[in-house]
């Protein structure tokens, strides 16, 4: 099978911890399938006075991941308050060039918008295939815009099917006003148990160069918004209270624009807190480098208040590590009594409180570990591959 993936949430060689949930289901995928990844970047001018938004004027135009080929054209994007329901046709019309070159029998965007809208517009042109991959609620968000909605439901209801990463995508689907609800797909994101596993957390701790005497509790992930980090800096200055021996470790930066300024405010939150004796932002590591710190920790927090399907927990379970993360989205598909604690968002007693149980109660690492299994992306990969072959009979 020949199959086009449109995706805007796809490492590049600036962004390379972006997507990764995307970059590894290709990885395994490609194993029965040719894949072509298009990846439209927004048309930056390569001026240095633009800040962070100059960063998109350095990403490549392609890059070989040797299992696919991915590309990156670059489209005009408009100001999200305002425009942002041209973005889809921009997206479309700046990608056709390239993708005219490619053999596909399949088309397959992650997101409804603007990754789906322009797979509507290749499915009308090319009659092939449409499948649409939606990762968290972002349909909420086009409920605000009247031809957001539009393009986006024109989209959906034409595919022919739609993957949805957790139960509860479903009943958005339904509120969104999707047409047949039949052509929903359950397939959650995995992980790489070659990549994830258990291993000795002193020789990891060793490796870091981290304390061996405290208690490591992990966060990793992207510093934005929905992750909720304000609320566990506010949950640790309540922790310390009851207990000193334990450090927080946040692994991760803001690469998307105003994620800088963001970190910015929660280190001065941190200092103000005097917080910075157990909170320590570490920045950005290579993916290849994540299962050393989630072996390091003793417990994983995920405070999120927004979510999809993390792939970060499953990835921490294979490492039979406990979680604590708040009850939204996706999570609680995930996380269950035996595994980790869940919590209600927004909530920094309640974060203070689960945090303080799991790193005093002794958990089944093994059965943590077990648990995880499911998750793996070769039993994930055989799901979407089941997939493609209905769509092309």
């Amino acid at each position: 099978m020949n199959i086009l993936f449109l995706s805007h949430l796809f490492p590049d060689n600036i962004y390379t911890s972006f997507g990764t949930f995307v970059h590894e289901r290709t990885k395994y995928l490609s194993k029965n399938c040719n894949i072509n990844i298009v990846s439209p970047r927004p048309y930056v001018i390569p001026l240095k006075f633009l800040g962070e938004w100059y960063k998109y004027s350095l990403i490549s135009k392609n890059i070989d991941f040797k299992f696919a080929k991915a590309y990156y054209p670059r489209y005009v994007t408009f100001p999200r308050k305002f425009l942002f329901s041209l973005e889809g046709l921009s997206y479309y019309f700046f990608s056709r060039k390239i993708i005219s070159k490619f053999n596909f029998d399949i088309i397959h965007a992650h997101q409804p918008y603007p990754d789906g809208y322009a797979g509507y517009l290749l499915k009308k042109k090319y009659k092939k295939p449409l499948i649409i991959t939606i990762h968290d609620g972002y349909l909420g968000l086009l409920e605000k815009n009247i031809l957001w909605k539009y393009m986006t439901r024109k989209a959906l209801d034409d595919a022919d099917r739609i993957i949805i990463v957790a139960d509860y995508l479903k009943e958005e689907c339904k509120k969104f006003g999707i047409k047949n609800l039949d052509k929903i797909v359950k397939i959650p994101n995995g992980f790489n148990h070659k990549t994830f596993f258990p291993m000795e957390k002193d020789t990891t701790r060793k490796k870091l160069n981290l304390s061996r005497n405290k208690k490591i509790i992990l966060f990793v992930g992207a510093i934005y918004p929905p992750k909720g980090l304000p609320y566990l800096i506010d949950a640790i200055k309540i922790l310390v209270k009851d207990r000193q021996d334990f450090e927080v470790i946040l692994v991760g930066c803001g690469e998307s624009v105003g994620g800088k300024k963001l970190k910015a405010k929660l280190e001065s939150k941190v200092k103000n807190l005097n917080l910075e004796e157990y909170i320590k932002f570490v920045g950005a590591k290579p993916h290849e480098e994540i299962p050393l710190w989630m072996n390091a920790c003793d417990v994983f927090v995920l405070p999120s208040i927004a979510e999809g399907f993390p792939t970060v927990l499953p990835e921490v379970l294979a490492c039979g590590k406990p979680v604590v993360a708040t009850e939204v989205g996706g999570i609680p598909e995930i996380i269950n009594e035996s595994v980790g604690i869940l919590v209600e968002p927004k909530k920094p007693e309640e974060i203070a409180g689960a945090l303080n149980k799991a790193l005093g109660k002794k958990w089944d690492h093994k059965k943590i570990v077990e648990y995880s299994k499911k998750f793996t992306w070769e039993e994930i990969s055989k799901k979407i591959l089941n997939v493609y072959e209905e769509v092309l009979k």
